[in-house]
């Protein structure tokens, strides 16, 4: 990782795996960077890829963009909840297949799921600017890992560039191809 240092906590090993793509210690910029790269990406994917998968197991690029936007959802519901309230300081975790199975993706057509994933990342972006310095320091725990406010704000923005890398490198080239799992 070469933005902010977080070695301090102990917090989920997983989120190595996104802090890996964070390049400074601004959180606003990252957000803006990730969403820049993830909005972009998707307007080059054709309608007919939503339904895509790289592997017969693997989601579709609309389960994948889904994932992206519930991910940050909880991501920054953890990040409200442990700023503001004292009292709030153990969430529970998520399952991904589960959220991934159980939502309506095939009513979204791709313009919409770049509009969902824009409102969603301003209102992340907004929300933080809510923050004091204080609250972005504060810690708690979830899914059994410790946490403080900015590293999620941070693996958020990671989350969503791993995501963009997992779209140009796995289905890109069957997008390109024009094959379908």
């Amino acid at each position: 990782m070469r933005g902010p240092a977080f070695q301090s906590l102990a917090y989920a090993p997983y989120f190595d795996n996104y802090l890996q793509y964070i390049e400074s210690n601004d959180v606003q910029q990252e957000l803006r960077r990730s969403s820049e790269g993830f909005v972009s990406l998707l307007k080059e994917l054709p309608e007919s890829s939503l339904s895509l998968r790289y592997a017969p197991d693997k989601w579709t690029v609309a389960q994948l963009v889904q994932h992206v936007i519930d991910t940050e959802m909880i991501f920054v519901y953890r990040a409200l909840s442990i700023a503001r309230d004292p009292n709030e300081l153990n969430l529970r975790g998520f399952d991904e297949d589960t959220y991934a199975a159980n939502a309506v993706i095939d009513q979204l057509r791709m313009e919409e799921w770049i509009a969902f994933f824009d409102h969603i990342r301003s209102g992340t972006m907004t929300l933080a600017r809510t923050f004091s310095v204080d609250q972005m320091l504060k810690t708690g725990v979830a899914s059994g890992y410790q946490v403080r406010v900015d590293l999620l704000l941070f693996v958020s923005a990671g989350h969503t560039l791993h995501h963009a890398k997992v779209l140009k490198e796995r289905y890109l080239p069957h997008i390109e191809s024009g094959l379908h799992a």
